[in-house]
């Protein structure tokens, strides 16, 4: 091989994860809202846990950053389904990182509220975020 097919190579090596870029893609974010009212199925097996509704966080828009160094933001309007135990939005994040961190917050009674989930893998076959 020649020095300057050497060269070559080295700088595309070089370039490779220095000068990559990073896409944005969608992805499925599940929302757990708290437990209003649980139950214990041991002494009631016909029971069913209330959740918390969006009403009832006072939760009318959810603000979602995903990622670490390139954070994507998705603001979301609070799912009606929130209410029956868990709703799926989507998300969108900065692909190409090693993990991604899940910051949210949403205002509530004029006080900002914000909640943290994660570390998570692009791989993880679910993103799951506990509201309070």
């Amino acid at each position: 091989m020649s020095k300057r097919s050497c060269l070559w190579l080295f700088s595309l090596a070089l370039s490779g994860p220095l000068g990559g870029c990073s896409g944005t893609a969608q992805r499925t974010l599940v929302l757990i809202p708290p437990i209003a009212e649980p139950c214990d199925s041991s002494r009631d097996p016909g029971c069913t846990p209330v959740y918390d509704s969006c009403e009832s966080l006072k939760l009318s828009t959810l603000r979602i950053e995903v990622g670490l160094f390139h954070r994507a933001g998705t603001d979301v309007p609070c799912p009606p389904e929130l209410g029956g135990g868990t709703a799926s939005v989507t998300v969108s994040y900065g692909t190409g990182e090693d993990f991604y961190m899940i910051d949210a917050s949403y205002s509530r009674n004029a006080e900002k509220q914000n909640i943290t989930a994660g570390p998570f893998l692009e791989s993880d076959r679910e993103w799951r975020l506990v509201l309070r």
